[in-house]
């Protein structure tokens, strides 16, 4: 029987990156050192694919905290082009 961990990279990351929520794909970057590390080095993305689905207004809460992010560091010019776009 071929094991989770003989599959490329790639896949694995499919794997945490399809879970239904974040504690399912942090259990599974538990399992071992090599599964760790892959969680490690692709959260942002593996949590990009699972977070919309978990979260109502996911898009419209990320648009928020750009803004705000620009408008804290007095950003004008690109807060107010930003906010055009909408």
């Amino acid at each position: 029987m071929v094991g989770l961990l003989s599959l490329s990279n790639e896949l694995l990351v499919q794997v945490f990156s399809s879970s239904d929520t974040i504690e399912t794909a942090s259990t599974l970057s538990r399992v071992d050192k090599t599964m760790h590390s892959l969680w490690a080095a692709h959260k942002n993305h593996i949590l990009e694919e699972i977070l919309p689905n978990q979260i109502i207004g996911y898009e419209e809460a990320v648009e928020l905290a750009i803004l705000e992010e620009i408008w804290f560091d007095e950003n004008t010019e690109l807060a107010s082009k930003t906010s055009q776009k909408e």
